[in-house]
């Protein structure tokens, strides 16, 4: 696993703890969009590593740009 999806499945995890315990309405709100913003790496990860795999299989080259994230 690389560090990118690494650290996105621990911010996810930290997320969901911290939504658990929150007795502020304000956090609550924040942390799901964290939760949002961090599944979605995982899911963009998961993604390029399937397309990169479906093209092995096929013989084709792969050719995936990855950009940086944006930091909100």
């Amino acid at each position: 696993m690389d560090r990118e999806k690494e650290n996105a499945l621990r911010m996810l995890e930290g997320c969901v703890c911290r939504l658990s315990v929150t007795d502020e309405e304000d956090e609550a709100y924040r942390v799901f969009n964290g939760i949002t913003m961090w599944a979605q790496q995982i899911l963009n990860h998961t993604l390029r590593r399937i397309y990169d795999q479906k093209h092995q299989e096929e013989g084709g080259e792969v050719n995936v740009r990855r950009t940086k994230r944006k930091r909100h």
